[in-house]
């Protein structure tokens, strides 16, 4: 959910429609109060639905400040077509 509220913000996935389904969610390390995230959004396979949406696989790599990783995930999204990142 974290990860969610970060990639919103970011306005990477203006073009969203809904989070249809996270998978391969891996925790690298623990997450704890105070720590500054970032995320990393990296667009991979998608393809077409009859209605002209497009469903999305997106890499999701969350890292502390230092860089770290401590979590990764692949996302899958239904966009708007046109939307890239």
């Amino acid at each position: 959910m974290l990860a969610g509220g970060l990639a919103e913000q970011s306005g990477a996935l203006d073009d969203a429609i809904a989070l249809v389904e996270l998978k391969s969610v891996t925790f690298l390390r623990m997450v704890r109060a105070g720590q500054v995230l970032s995320l990393e959004l990296t667009p991979e396979v998608e393809r077409a639905t009859k209605s002209g949406k497009v469903i999305r696989e997106y890499r999701w790599l969350v890292r502390e400040h230092g860089g770290d990783p401590v979590m990764e995930a692949t996302a899958v999204m239904l966009m708007n077509q046109g939307g890239q990142e």
